[in-house]
């Protein structure tokens, strides 16, 4: 079944069909995205940025996407990319003190 249609995605597989969308590459076939996915070094970029990193980027790479969450050198920049910021980390927030709230 294709990304696009696909329900109740992994959080690996939504942030590559966002990049996908965003990069203009909906036409990527399936083996590509599989490709993509299991690639071990893109694994490593999902496991960081799920982790202690707050960004990621994904560079097109031929008909696939390269993930990474380290800075990037200028010659690696080719036309585009997506930085991915991640807004929530996922930790419960800190509770909050009202003693001395008036």
């Amino acid at each position: 079944m294709s990304l696009f249609h696909k329900k109740n995605l992994k959080k690996e597989e939504y942030v590559l069909r966002q990049s996908l969308v965003f990069l203009g590459m909906k036409k990527t076939t399936d083996e590509k995205i599989e490709q993509t996915l299991k690639d071990p070094n893109n694994e490593s970029a999902f496991k960081d940025f799920f982790g202690p990193y707050n960004f990621m980027f994904a560079i097109p790479s031929g008909e696939k996407l390269k993930f990474s969450c380290q800075s990037l050198d200028a010659n690696e920049i080719k036309k585009k990319i997506v930085l991915i910021i991640r807004a929530r980390s996922g930790r419960a927030a800190p509770a909050i003190d009202d003693t001395n709230v008036s």
